[in-house]
């Protein structure tokens, strides 16, 4: 899709963002240009921020902020030595040392240094909050977070280790790096620094500075001397400063990462390459995300769109294979989240460990799967992990470890109707199955379990619910179809399937798998992590507590002639990851 923009107020804005006089680097084809059907909106260019991280604004941050790292779709970190180098310098305390390349600096030609580190150490860390100062005690009536006047509170998404952070960091101007005391050694140690914002920018919102050096220069005194009242407002200016309404402020558009938000309005977001930008730099120019209804997509892929994902369907699953079969390039990528039938262990008919073992070898689950993902089984492909991406290679070690295979891998309704006698568990007996009424993957699933586990002597309930959060929390069920997300933190699995944790639905947990998705969150080496989380699954698979289905997946629609297109397994930025990477066909 080719939107009309007003000449002068591109070149102008080219011009700031990408600095004065800079040419296109070498690998780019003046004038080439992209479009991909995008749905959503750029509210907000710090994705960093509570309110800034949508899945729209990380679309655009995957292209305009560089990281020190990230995970790639095999679950390896893939290091960003463009950016910089990040080491464990000390064991006692944990001590980790950002070091930035010699040659990046903002899109505005303005370096990053030790002023953008110590920022993002600040707002990550909020160590230098007030003490006693209790954010969740600041949520307002409305919900929102309501920061007292003064206080210097920065309104992260995700502290990640940052949260342990012991210390104010050593800095070193010249080296343009810092050094970053932790309590205890912490898993993402590599990631946990997200340089979202320029120190410049954020100097000039909060302390009126103009200069960019001076700016930054007082961010960084400002934070080195715990001064309160300039904390405060560089913390809001952090949290506030870079929303985007209308026709956004040029200068909050700064880019550390291959392109620049050029324009962006209701109709989508103009990205061009980013002329300062000093790693990988992409071959196309221009890169439009056109804002486009879900009805909108598969008809404009080809014609106005380049790309486009949508959500597989029945109703779309013959619309996208025409297109495969007209040399369009479909990949079903991964959500980052899976489906599975839970079943609660602290009360109820399935409390017993015996009695969930016979119900999992009752369950038909590759007819469950198959019925479940409908015209879409080829691509919905099943899982036997709930920790795991199956791309990883802690997937296939989890599965050799944890014995699901062998455990519950094939149904036996013989075996089952013995472990329900051994159980104490009548023929017949209902098990009240909670699920989803508007989605067409549960009602499939939860029909073809009522069909497949009769021969077993199991039956059900049928409680499934227009309110599925409401209706768990009710209580009075016996198992739930739902959606899980793979964890990507130890926190995030502890909640999960921790004992007592804020989502596990099975109600029951497990001190050596707690111990072992601890151990995962402190563990440096990316081998450690992977390896306490399996000794983690293998608690789970030998509780019965969970039966993973299938994966939860997208499906990502490339024209004919385009080439790199690498869609990313996960929640977020899975097209906009490595727009660098991308090239037009040759005319």
């Amino acid at each position: 899709m080719r939107r009309a923009r007003p000449l002068v107020a591109i070149v102008a804005a080219s011009l700031l963002l990408t600095g004065c006089g800079a040419s296109l680097p070498p690998s780019v084809i003046a004038g080439s240009e992209i479009a991909i059907g995008w749905q959503g909106e750029l509210t907000s260019v710090n994705a960093a921020s509570r309110e800034g991280a949508t899945a729209a604004n990380l679309d655009v941050a995957a292209a305009t902020r560089s990281q020190f790292a990230s995970i790639a779709n095999d679950g390896t970190l893939a290091p960003n030595r463009d950016l910089g180098e990040v080491e464990i310098v000390d064991d006692a305390p944990f001590t980790v040392r950002y070091d930035l390349a010699d040659d990046v600096m903002w899109s505005d030609s303005v370096p990053l240094d030790a002023a953008d580190l110590l920022l993002a150490w600040a707002a990550g860390s909020n160590a230098l909050a007030p003490e006693g100062f209790d954010a969740d005690a600041a949520i307002d009536d409305a919900g929102e977070l309501a920061v007292p006047e003064g206080v210097a509170w920065f309104d992260v998404a995700d502290a990640g280790g940052l949260a342990l952070a012991d210390g104010l960091p050593e800095v070193d101007e010249f080296a343009r790096a810092i050094e970053v005391p932790l309590s205890a050694s912490v898993a993402d140690w590599q990631t946990m620094l997200d340089v979202a914002v320029p120190a410049h920018v954020v100097g000039r919102l909060a302390l009126g500075i103009e200069d960019p050096m001076e700016a930054k220069q007082a961010v960084l005194e400002a934070i080195r001397i715990g001064d309160p009242e300039r904390l405060a407002a560089i913390a809001d200016a952090w949290s506030t400063g870079f929303t985007v309404s209308g026709s956004p402020d040029a200068s909050l558009l700064v880019s550390s990462g291959p392109y620049v938000v050029d324009a962006a309005d209701e109709g989508g977001v103009t990205l061009v390459a980013n002329r300062r930008y000093a790693g990988t730099t992409p071959t196309i120019e221009t890169v439009e995300l056109a804002a486009l209804s879900p009805d909108r997509l598969l008809t404009a892929v080809g014609s106005d769109v380049e790309a486009v994902e949508v959500v597989p369907t029945e109703e779309n699953w013959e619309a996208i294979r025409d297109l495969t079969r007209d040399d369009f390039v479909m990949t079903a990528t991964q959500t980052g989240r899976i489906w599975t039938m839970q079943f609660r262990g602290d009360r109820g008919v399935l409390q017993s460990t015996l009695a969930r073992q016979s119900l999992l070898h009752a369950i038909p689950r590759s007819d469950v799967v198959a019925a479940a993902t409908g015209a879409w089984s080829a691509e919905m492909s099943s899982t036997d992990s709930v920790l795991f991406p199956t791309s990883s290679d802690g997937y296939t070690i989890s599965l050799q470890d944890s014995g699901f295979d062998d455990r519950w891998g094939s149904p036996d309704p013989e075996v089952a109707a013995v472990e329900r006698d051994q159980a104490g568990v009548q023929a017949g007996t209902a098990v009240c199955v909670v699920y989803d009424r508007d989605e067409p993957y549960a009602v499939r699933a939860f029909q073809a379990i009522a069909a497949g586990i009769a021969e077993s002597g199991w039956a059900v309930t049928d409680c499934g619910a227009d309110d599925l959060d409401a209706r768990i929390a009710e209580g009075g069920w016996d198992a739930v179809i739902t959606q899980v997300a793979l964890p990507t933190s130890a926190a995030e699995a502890a909640a999960q399937w921790g004992t007592g944790g804020a989502a596990n639905l099975t109600g029951i947990g497990d001190a050596a798998r707690d111990e072992a998705i601890a151990a995962s969150g402190a563990a440096t080496e990316t081998n450690d992590v992977r390896d306490q989380l399996v000794l983690a699954e293998t608690s789970i698979v030998a509780q019965g507590v969970v039966l993973p289905l299938s994966n939860v997946v997208v499906a990502d629609v490339v024209a004919p002639g385009i080439e790199g297109v690498q869609p990313r397994n996960g929640p977020d930025a899975r097209l906009t990851w490595q727009l660098p990477a991308w090239a037009l066909p040759e005319e």
